[in-house]
């Protein structure tokens, strides 16, 4: 009885992550992204352009980490001119996924999150539109839910 109930419980949990990331791709779909400050969280910071401080914070990186991380512990910068429509996704994302990612697994979210808009970015050498740069990062969570 127990076993089904949380079946039930997951089930439901799983739909509203799925609705949650369809309404999100829909607003960025019709353009009814924000912007927003630069996110910085998780270590990943998103900008449109580097400080010293943020050079060095990246070329910084710890050798040996131990963390329950099942990607391997890395700093990410992700450099881009959308880093205001950007930064609004991660947070949009964030807010969708509490309750799901806790104070380890927030650095694998928004790592494969950083990833995914990195790849995009070199993808296109810089020039991606916004809505194809927020998809791929959509896509990138999506992927994250299905093996969470």
């Amino acid at each position: 009885m127990t076993l089904k109930k949380d079946e039930k419980a997951n089930e439901t949990f799983n739909r509203e992550l799925e609705i949650n990331l369809e309404d999100l791709q829909k607003k960025v779909n019709n353009n009814k992204f924000l912007k927003v400050s630069e996110w910085g969280g998780a270590d990943v910071i998103i900008c449109n352009k580097p400080t010293p401080s943020q050079k060095s914070w990246l070329g910084d990186q710890p050798g040996v980490v131990i963390s329950f991380q099942n990607t391997g512990p890395r700093r990410r910068l992700v450099i881009t001119k959308h880093s205001e429509e950007l930064s609004w996704l991660f947070d949009q994302l964030r807010d969708i996924f509490q309750g799901r990612i806790d104070s380890g697994s927030k650095y694998d979210f928004f790592d494969s999150l950083a990833q995914a808009a990195t790849d995009c970015l070199e993808e296109s050498k810089g020039e991606v539109e916004c809505k194809i740069l927020l998809t791929k990062v959509i896509d990138a969570a999506k992927k994250y839910g299905e093996n969470d």
